[in-house]
């Protein structure tokens, strides 16, 4: 499912005040894909079976990625059978405003597939601009399966990035490039 205004190599503000429960995206390279999105709540939603394209060359898969996002909360949301990211944030240099990230109790460890490229993160939280972007993850598991050699932990970077880790199972998450990890 995907939610975008891009044009011309930009990522505009492409609507606000959505809901989505219950919503289920099962089989496909992409599970969420909100782009510039603001005020937007997913209640229990699923990403299952989120792997590359077959037949193809791509190699990354996303069960929730996120660009620029401006107030994006997730409850009690879970992704299954994932060969890729469980999770991706990303700020870029088009972003219009500050962005807020807040999910609580994601269960991103289930039925963990091993990604086509290795040290794949488990989840990224990454600035590339100006803006900042602040994630808070709550009581979530997204901790790797060390068994696959291609799924690496965590990733936070970028100068205006600031990830709180409240009680969540994680690995602890590769930190540069002035991002700065919060755990309580």
């Amino acid at each position: 499912m995907q939610i975008s205004r891009y044009r011309s190599g930009v990522y505009n503000l492409s609507g606000t005040s959505n809901v989505f429960t219950l919503v289920g995206v099962a089989g496909y390279q992409f599970g969420f894909r909100l782009d510039s999105m603001q005020y937007c709540t997913m209640n229990s939603c699923t990403a299952d079976c989120i792997r590359p394209m077959s037949g193809t060359s791509e190699t990354y898969a996303s069960a929730y990625r996120y660009v620029n996002p401006h107030g994006i909360t997730m409850n009690g949301c879970g992704s299954e059978g994932v060969s890729g990211e469980r999770l991706s944030i990303i700020m870029d240099e088009f972003a219009v405003y500050d962005a807020t990230v807040t999910i609580n109790s994601y269960q991103g460890q289930i039925a963990q597939e091993n990604p086509l490229t290795a040290s794949t993160p488990i989840f990224r939280v990454q600035s590339t601009g100006t803006k900042n972007v602040s994630v808070s993850i709550i009581n979530c598991n997204m901790k790797k399966d060390s068994s696959l050699t291609n799924q690496g932990v965590g990733y936070v970077n970028g100068t205006n990035t600031t990830l709180y880790n409240i009680g969540s199972i994680i690995d602890a998450p590769s930190v540069g490039g002035g991002a700065v990890l919060k755990t309580l």
